[in-house]
């Protein structure tokens, strides 16, 4: 069956500006990172006629780091024109990075819709990126920007086939970190207040007003053979789930950055395009009551595609008995 997707690699222009952009968004991401450990203040504080150098922290509470002295006046005031020196950087890139996402748009890179951009975006903030792993469809835009193309669906493809249709309307992640369903709301209200949990679905699953669905599949270790949800042990599709959900978890991952609507970047943490293949070859006709997309076989020959053509350093010769189906 002949594949229903276009792969079109990029330009050099657009290439450059893919690459200049995600230089200062990781540049950016780098000096956050080091911001965090000078969060707070530090201030010298008299107690009994004493001075003592004092931190507050951000998230309420104080440290004592010692009487005052040479070592400590050091510490004070490395630790103001540190912090000084990131405020200033982090302004720089931020305005940098403003500049880019207009540039990511007159190059046509803005690919990705701002929801997903924004989820995406909160589990940054939050400190989870590493924690969560995106495993459905909307895996193919880290794919893609790693490989420098772009894939459109062809005409003859039915609406079920359609690669934005379907990741606009629905994000599956698997996550390795406890996390309260009401933080999980919290955060995503910050992008989308109609956001609402959703207690029929598996996992820990909101939808917000039009019709967006985020499921997050809980794994709290790797040996973890189970999800949160709410499937009956009667139902057979249970056992087929659990097999899906730690199979995906023992997978490798890779990270690309996708480029919102607007321009703006974010950095998304995918199953490995690889593993993936494989995935919709063992599971994609099984009802598992999760999202594996519907797209069959469609999928995987796309992602064959992209790792063959454009993504070298995957290479495929582990798998090749599995994929010879693939090619007929």
């Amino acid at each position: 069956m002949k594949m229903g997707f276009k792969i079109v690699p990029l330009n050099g222009d657009a290439r450059r500006q893919y690459v200049n952009s995600r230089d200062v968004y990781s540049a950016l991401d780098s000096v956050i990172s080091e911001a965090r450990q000078f969060e707070g203040r530090l201030f010298f504080r008299t107690q009994r006629g004493r001075e003592y150098l004092v931190q507050e922290l951000k998230r309420g509470g104080q440290k004592g780091l010692g009487p005052r002295s040479p070592e400590t006046e050091a510490v004070y005031q490395n630790f103001r024109h540190r912090k000084s020196e990131l405020v200033d950087r982090i302004s720089s890139l931020e305005n940098k990075l403003k500049m880019h996402a207009s540039l990511n748009c007159i190059h046509s890179l803005n690919r990705v819709d701002e929801l997903l951009v924004g989820i995406l975006r909160q589990f940054h903030r939050f400190c989870l990126s590493d924690k969560i792993c995106v495993v459905d469809t909307n895996a193919v835009w880290a794919y893609e920007a790693m490989a420098g193309v772009q894939v459109s669906s062809a005409d003859a493809l039915p609406v079920d086939f359609d690669l934005f249709y379907i990741t606009q309307n629905s994000l599956t992640c698997l996550i390795t970190e406890k996390v309260s369903r009401t933080s999980l709301l919290g955060m995503l209200r910050a992008v989308d207040k109609t956001f609402k949990h959703d207690p029929g679905s598996p996992g820990m699953t909101v939808v917000n007003d039009r019709g967006f669905r985020l499921r997050m599949l809980e794994v709290l270790a790797p040996t973890a053979r189970q999800i949160n949800n709410k499937i009956s042990a009667t139902d057979g599709r249970l056992f087929a789930a659990l097999d899906a959900i730690g199979w995906l978890l023992s997978a490798p991952v890779v990270i690309g950055h996708i480029v919102g609507k607007k321009g703006t970047m974010v950095q998304m943490r995918a199953i490995d395009p690889r593993a993936l293949i494989l995935f919709d070859l063992k599971f994609a006709d099984q009802d598992l009551g999760i999202d594996n997309s519907g797209f069959g076989l469609h999928r995987a020959r796309l992602l064959l595609d992209i790792c063959e053509g454009y993504l070298p350093h995957l290479p495929l010769d582990k798998i090749q008995l599995h994929i010879q189906c693939l090619r007929a």
